[in-house]
């Protein structure tokens, strides 16, 4: 790949987690039948229990599953966006949250053989408070950019953190592809040497009711 020097090209490659599963199951209770009677009879209770199930999608990467960013300095602009569409849809009468994380707990962007680093936002950011060398997102069109987390706060590979984790979106609801925009930003130093930056993305949708019951 071939960079204008007076452009950065980065990418994030985008992987997509989700928990489902389905399981209907009968519990049948028999009471103690006395068999001196002439007759009896017996009640059995038969219950299903169905668990919630979820699905997600990710819309926006391009055909080798990364998400090109690009930041022209020649126009004068040194912060760059690139949109995803998420789609959730679950049975949970309770609805879901979405969770943004990497896929490892370093959260920076970085390019191989060079020690300059994109970082993740501190916390909480406006736009127009973006800091230079730094990176986040923000959610359905919003002003407010959030830090992607790393992977130890992703309450599917790690379910003691199901309470604390920041969560990128609570839909309180049962969904039908409902649907979350996404943007990636990031604001760059014209002194970062240029090339590409990068790390993986990943999304990730959890039934509230899976949450709760993770909880201590």
């Amino acid at each position: 790949m071939i960079f204008n020097k007076n452009k950065y090209l980065w990418s994030l490659s985008i992987s997509v987690a989700t928990m489902f599963g389905v399981f209907v199951g009968y519990s049948i209770l028999i009471p103690t039948v006395n068999t001196i009677a002439a007759e009896d009879t017996a009640n059995t209770k038969v219950s299903a229990s169905v668990t919630p199930t979820i699905s997600l999608s990710a819309e926006g990467a391009d055909e080798t599953g990364a998400l090109p960013i690009e930041i022209d300095f020649v126009s004068g602009n040194n912060m760059g966006t690139g949109q995803m569409l998420i789609k959730v849809s679950t049975n949970d009468p309770e609805g879901y949250s979405l969770f943004i994380n990497t896929d490892k707990p370093d959260t920076t962007l970085s390019q191989n053989g060079i020690t300059d680093r994109v970082k993740a936002l501190p916390g909480e950011t406006a736009v127009a408070d973006f800091p230079e060398n730094y990176w986040g997102y923000s959610i359905d069109g919003g002003s407010t950019y959030y830090p992607v987390q790393p992977s130890t706060n992703n309450p599917a590979l790690y379910p003691e953190t199901a309470e604390t984790a920041p969560r990128a979106k609570v839909y309180n609801a049962i969904a039908n592809e409902d649907e979350t925009n996404v943007t990636i930003g990031a604001k760059v130093k014209a002194s970062l040497p240029s090339g590409t930056y990068s790390n993986t993305v990943v999304f990730t949708a959890m039934p509230n009711m899976n949450l709760s019951s993770t909880n201590p």
